[in-house]
């Protein structure tokens, strides 16, 4: 797309693997409800 594409003409950002990387929780991750891991398999 353009960046004036789009309802409202909104702002825009090709995201890369870094992005996401950089995003990811760490494993486990911990929050008030308690610790949460990665499934085995992933």
């Amino acid at each position: 797309g353009q960046r004036g594409e789009g309802v409202g003409s909104h702002w825009w950002k090709q995201l890369t693997a870094a992005d996401f990387q950089t995003c990811q929780l760490s494993d486990p991750a911990a929050s008030p409800a308690g610790t949460y891991a990665r499934p085995s398999d992933w």
